[in-house]
């Protein structure tokens, strides 16, 4: 299993505000059962801090970032974060390996290093689409999304995600996820170590970061988070993200189309 290389700090952040709260429902948090299918090899998880990088805040122009694309909402302590999306169709037009995440998750930006994920994972292998649940308490290996096929949680293009992380009485963290097919994942954990894990909120679109540098991106259509929500203990800013090739050219442009969605449209993969 390979892992993500980990970034340093953001260097300049677009200012912004999103006022939203939510309190989730909670239940019982079944164990994953091994993958049934391992279609390739294995690919590393969603999970890493990531580092912006262009403009002075207030600009008006987007934070950028070569595995991210997405929103990050920070500068308060967060107890949870939910939204829905639509799991995108893969154009799997090349034999290599390509992979993407969609995701929601709490930490992981800036210099706390723990980070609790989940949502869908999405990779194309010998031109073949494939997609999976993806859960993961970084920076432990993913619970899911890890190159493999889950039963009991089957993903297709097309579904209808929600999925929320919340941070418990306990300390904890519970990670839920329900499938427009009827299936919900929860589990509850905790990333390792002493970081505080919930001074951020993320909803991301993300081409994962290995050893050897940025995975392929596979194409696939636009990407939409709606019904965003978080509850937290002040108003928060929000960082628009957009991604870029490793020339620095724009793959997508992200907007916030009120304050409750989050649109990533593609301009290059």
């Amino acid at each position: 299993m390979m892992f993500f290389q980990r970034k340093s700090a953001p260097q300049a952040l677009r200012g912004g505000l999103l006022a939203a709260a939510l309190l989730f429902a909670v239940a019982a948090a079944p164990a994953t059962s091994a993958p049934a299918v391992e279609p390739g090899a294995s690919h590393p998880g969603g999970g890493s801090a990531s580092s912006f990088s262009g403009m002075a805040s207030g600009r008006g122009a987007n934070a950028t970032d070569k595995a991210w694309s997405g929103a990050v909402y920070r500068g308060a302590n967060f107890s949870s974060i939910s939204a829905q999306w639509v799991v995108p169709t893969l154009s799997c037009d090349s034999s290599s390996f390509q992979s993407s995440y969609t995701w929601l998750g709490l930490g992981g930006w800036n210099q706390d290093k723990a980070l609790e994920q989940l949502g869908t994972a999405q990779w194309c292998k010998s031109g073949k689409a494939y997609y999976g649940l993806f859960a993961e308490f970084w920076q432990n290996p993913p619970i899911a999304g890890d190159g493999g096929v889950y039963p009991g949680y089957p993903v297709s293009p097309g579904d209808t995600m929600t999925a929320s992380v919340t941070k418990l009485a306990n300390g904890q963290y519970r990670i839920k996820e329900t499938s427009s097919r009827g299936w919900t994942y929860t589990k509850d954990g905790n990333a390792p170590g002493s970081y505080q894990g919930n001074l951020s909120a993320e909803v991301v679109h993300e081409t994962p970061t290995e050893s050897t540098g940025v995975a392929d991106l596979p194409k696939s259509n636009d990407v939409n988070f709606s019904n965003i929500a978080y509850q937290a203990d002040a108003s928060a800013s929000t960082t628009l993200i957009d991604m870029v090739d490793g020339s620095g050219n724009k793959r997508d442009l992200t907007t916030s189309t009120g304050s409750a969605s989050i649109n990533i449209k593609w301009l290059a993969h």
